[in-house]
């Protein structure tokens, strides 16, 4: 494939409906649509002579689904047959708030982060979190930006870490409640679930313990059990409170 005359192309599953109907309205002419046998949207280079190379592949799951797939053992087998493909993925995981009088969460917060790091043991799969699904398409035309510019040879794999981290802070923001635990312990994990329930009782979200000035937020946190100077810290730098 000669690189000069390749050209990107974002491919959207036909099964991805909701995807789709929302990228028709904000983005069209973005992307084309397949029948794909694995992923649910792919990043493919494609050369002036038809010849083509998936950059990149994205997985869609919505908060319940990734559970159930951690509790049925899915997602492990998931993951070993993205790694088997040899290729660098995302799965981007929709937060979804369950309804009044939904059933809990069928596993803990701790082994929930435990199946997703045991995933990512080889570094080629990466956990993305959105607000919703359009958060979700805001990232996938944000990765096509950054994907562009890399070229056919690259792989920006600084660039996507860094985008990972920006996610998994504007979601946590947006949280409250239990919302809020669970984006402040992917951000903290050392803090812990017991501890950010405090901090959310608090400070009331996140957003909120962002807008804080620094002094007054620290003084806040350290005088929450459990909550050190260096802990203090981390929370702050990783919310960038200033």
């Amino acid at each position: 494939m000669s690189e000069g005359a390749a050209v990107l192309v974002l491919v959207l599953d036909v099964r991805e409906r909701d995807l789709i109907d929302l990228a028709t309205k904000r983005a069209p002419g973005a992307f084309a649509v397949e029948t794909l046998s694995v992923g649910d949207a792919v990043y493919r280079w494609v050369g002036a002579d038809g010849s083509s190379r998936t950059a990149l592949l994205v997985e869609r799951k919505r908060t319940d689904d990734l559970e159930h797939s951690v509790v049925d053992g899915r997602l492990e087998s998931q993951a070993a047959g993205l790694r088997a493909a040899d290729l660098d993925v995302f799965i981007v995981e929709e937060r979804w708030v369950a309804p009044p009088g939904a059933p809990p969460s069928p596993i803990s917060w701790e082994q929930r982060r435990g199946a997703v790091l045991a995933a990512q043991l080889d570094g080629r799969i990466g956990f993305y979190p959105t607000s919703g699904l359009g958060d979700t398409l805001a990232l996938l035309l944000q990765l096509y930006k950054m994907l562009a510019r890399r070229g056919p040879r690259g792989r920006p794999t600084q660039e996507l870490a860094a985008l990972g981290k920006d996610a998994r802070r504007r979601v946590a923001l947006k949280g409250k409640g239990s919302a809020g635990v669970v984006g402040l312990v992917a951000m903290v994990p050392r803090l812990g679930e017991r501890r950010a329930t405090r901090v959310i009782k608090t400070f009331g979200t996140l957003g909120q313990l962002a807008r804080t000035k620094r002094a007054g937020a620290l003084a806040a946190l350290l005088q929450m059990d459990g909550v050190g100077k260096g802990l203090a810290d981390s929370i702050l730098a990783a919310l960038h409170v200033e």
